[in-house]
């Protein structure tokens, strides 16, 4: 006999027992008569629901159900509900019984609708794992049905191992038992997690991925309406046809598509199921791929090198020729403003004056002022050597008598001559008459 409540920790509590000579099962509902919390906390620990909330009567229509209504007294702190059991007693009242209890098992797929599978938060073993079980959970979890189930990761030490039965519609209402674990646990794959492509736009090779990677499917066997419905999720047009194998070297197919022609929804045909190779699926605006062009010889890279070379020295000589000119414009500015270009060029130019070298070195030219004040000075030692020419002109070069003829003569030629002097001028003027 088993107790089981409707949402597994939550809900009207039923039994079911074994029917008329062991051949069938008999689902009835738990009587509340002698139902206390002492009762209610035992069942919650033996459902793996924590810790107990309440317990409430409920009518009970016999019209479509049955009332259990064995009694229980767990006074004693029994080891389970069934030592609490005691004999069926008449019942002066009829409710079936409702409980709570504080947990609600959380079953949990790592990923949406696949992945590796937890009950509050700890694995469950592979080992007792049955296609059934892997059902449920995706019911549970609102992903459809399983697709497949595989063990995965290494042995632990902490995991669950879940033993359900064939009433058992929900994996929390199921046995639970925590123990070592040497198979690995439960990863699942559900319809819900369920997607296709196509090699190419709206048509080649299909592949339908339900886990981590997507796989090649084999030749699909469904019905029209189901391909249809395919090619609409691939947000193509309306199924056109399948053509041959393919050409593509590919492994052994794992997955088909098969399933009766009343099914809606091409996701639950999926089936673990292998075939040699894959088909090709097409659906109304199918593109087929384009041939890649045909690859080209690398390039001569000779032309290109001679190109750069040429470049480089093209900016070379450039540099070369800016440069020469900003020498060439450097020395013309050096030139005195009255010196003449041909001059400069010939080479016909005056020394420069040694302090106007200085100033050159220094990286300044003398001022106008400055060399004004130069040419002064210069004027200044000539007229200091005239002075000494006046100087020599006027003390006598011939002796004291040569100068009072030369004041006689002077005075002749001024008219002041005087008559003592007739015969000098009367002998020469002989001398100009001969």
């Amino acid at each position: 006999m088993v107790l089981e409540v409707e949402h597994s920790c939550k809900g009207e509590v039923v039994v079911y027992s074994e029917g008329v000579n062991n051949q069938e099962t008999k689902r009835s509902f738990v009587s509340s008569h002698g139902w206390r919390e002492a009762e209610g906390e035992r069942l919650c620990m033996d459902l793996k629901c924590g810790k107990y909330k309440r317990i409430e009567n409920r009518i009970f229509s016999s019209e479509a159900n049955s009332l259990w209504s064995q009694s229980f007294n767990c006074s004693s702190k029994p080891e389970s509900i069934w030592q609490c059991e005691k004999k069926q007693t008449a019942i002066s009242q009829e409710n079936k019984l409702f409980l709570e209890c504080e947990d609600e098992p959380e079953v949990v797929l790592s990923e949406k609708c696949t992945g590796k599978l937890t009950i509050n938060g700890s694995p469950v073993c592979s080992s007792q794992w049955k296609t059934d079980y892997s059902h449920r959970v995706c019911q549970q979890l609102n992903c459809g049905n399983a697709i497949y189930f595989q063990q995965s990761g290494p042995p632990s030490t902490d995991s669950y191992h879940v033993d359900c039965d064939e009433h058992n519609y929900l994996i929390g209402q199921c046995k639970r038992m925590r123990g070592k674990c040497n198979s690995g646990f439960v990863s699942i794959s559900c319809v819900g997690s369920v997607s296709f492509k196509t090699s190419e736009k709206c048509g080649g090779v299909l592949s339908i991925k339900y886990g981590k990677f997507p796989e090649e499917v084999c030749e699909p066997s469904i019905s029209t309406e189901l391909s249809n419905k395919l090619c609409q999720s691939l947000k193509c047009g309306p199924f056109e046809k399948i053509k041959g194998p393919s050409n593509q070297q590919t492994p052994k197919m794992q997955t088909s598509l098969a399933c009766p022609s009343y099914y809606k929804d091409p996701r639950y045909c999926a089936k673990r199921e292998s075939c040699p190779s894959p088909s090709i699926f097409t659906c109304e605006g199918y593109q087929p791929p384009t041939q890649p062009p045909p690859t080209q010889p690398p390039a001569n890279p000779v032309p290109y090198i001679v190109g750069v070379l040429i470049l480089l020295i093209l900016v070379v000589l450039i540099v070369i020729f800016v440069r020469y000119q900003i020498n060439r414009r450097n020395r013309k500015s050096m030139v005195p403003s009255d010196m003449e270009e041909a001059d400069w060029d010939s080479g016909e130019y005056e020394d420069v004056d040694k302090d106007e070298m200085e100033s050159f070195g220094r990286g300044r030219f003398r001022s106008e002022s400055e060399v004004q004040g130069e040419k002064d000075m210069d004027s200044n030692r000539s007229y200091n050597y005239d002075d000494i020419d006046e100087v020599t002109e006027a003390q006598p070069l011939t002796p004291q008598g040569s100068m009072v003829r030369a004041t006689e003569d002077e005075d002749m030629h001024e008219g002041n001559v005087k008559p003592s002097d007739g015969k000098f001028l009367s002998s020469f003027n002989h001398i100009l008459i001969h």
